[in-house]
């Protein structure tokens, strides 16, 4: 499917960006489910 070869392109993105900048975006991972489950808590309360 279109969905699961975008995946596969982003996830291809990534290791590619981790050679280059010999800097690993795996570690970013859990400030980003921080930052979206308080945005969503955000969201759901209405303020």
């Amino acid at each position: 499917t279109l969905l699961y070869v975008k995946f596969l392109l982003i996830w291809a993105m990534v290791i590619l960006a981790d050679f280059i900048l010999e800097f690993r975006f795996e570690f970013l991972w859990p400030f980003w489910l921080l930052l979206r489950s308080v945005y969503d808590s955000f969201k759901y309360q209405g303020l």
